[in-house]
């Protein structure tokens, strides 16, 4: 199977970092690179989202557990 995309100048330098960043040599190679392995980086994004809220979600209850110490 064969397929035409048509980017941006913008997308392409955003392409061309991202096969530098998973060494691959070719768009083609990047993008078998992401089918490949397109539902493991999904996962680990989505698990990174949801470690920073909860981090976000303890700095606000300390900050809550601090004014209740301090009366404030």
């Amino acid at each position: 199977m064969a397929f035409t995309v048509r980017v941006t100048e913008a997308q392409e330098k955003q392409l061309d970092e991202l096969m530098a960043l998973t060494g691959q040599a070719t768009k083609a190679g990047f993008v078998l690179y992401m089918i490949e392995n397109g539902k493991e980086i999904m996962k680990n994004d989505s698990k990174f989202r949801r470690v920073k809220a909860l981090e976000e979600e303890i700095k606000l209850k300390e900050k809550e557990i601090a004014k209740i110490k301090t009366g404030k």
